[in-house]
């Protein structure tokens, strides 16, 4: 049962998700703009201790690449 801590910020929208197996077993998410650093670490925890998880029964953690403008710099 491998279980990967996954987060994306790279939009507006802040999204914190478990997913066990390759299947979402929690999320919490917020699209009220780029308040990403105050709900980031609150998320994470709020995630771990609902689900009565560690931080070392993780077995990764996938972080997504910024989307935004860095790409669309790539590609003018």
């Amino acid at each position: 049962m491998a279980l990967i801590l996954n987060i994306d910020t790279s939009t507006d929208v802040c999204s914190v998700a478990i997913a066990r197996d390759g299947n979402v077993i929690a999320l919490k998410e917020n699209d009220e703009g780029f308040n990403h650093s105050t709900l980031l670490g609150v998320y994470v925890d709020d995630l771990l201790k609902e689900n009565d998880l560690t931080a070392s029964d993780l077995y990764a953690v996938a972080v997504s690449m910024e989307i935004g403008r860095a790409s669309c710099r790539e590609r003018v």
